[in-house]
């Protein structure tokens, strides 16, 4: 997770520009449920499937914010 906030910062950072795909950080903030269920201890396997499926989601919120930001759509 902290990659996935590091990535825009940095190149943010490196560029000096592209200030809209720090947008995609805010992905972090909807993740953190995500985080805390496959963090917990004794949990089966069907709780870990449910977080794949909802990472998977995430990760593609990311990537549409990331690239809308990076070619400045609005």
């Amino acid at each position: 997770a902290g990659g996935a906030v590091g990535v825009p910062i940095a190149l943010c950072m490196l560029t000096g520009g592209h200030y809209a795909s720090l947008a995609s950080a805010a992905v972090l903030l909807v993740a953190l449920p995500v985080i805390r269920d496959v963090c917990r201890n004794n949990v089966d396997g069907a709780v870990m499937n449910a977080a794949l499926a909802k990472t998977a989601k995430l990760l593609l919120l990311f990537g549409i914010l990331f690239s809308l930001g990076w070619v400045g759509w609005p």
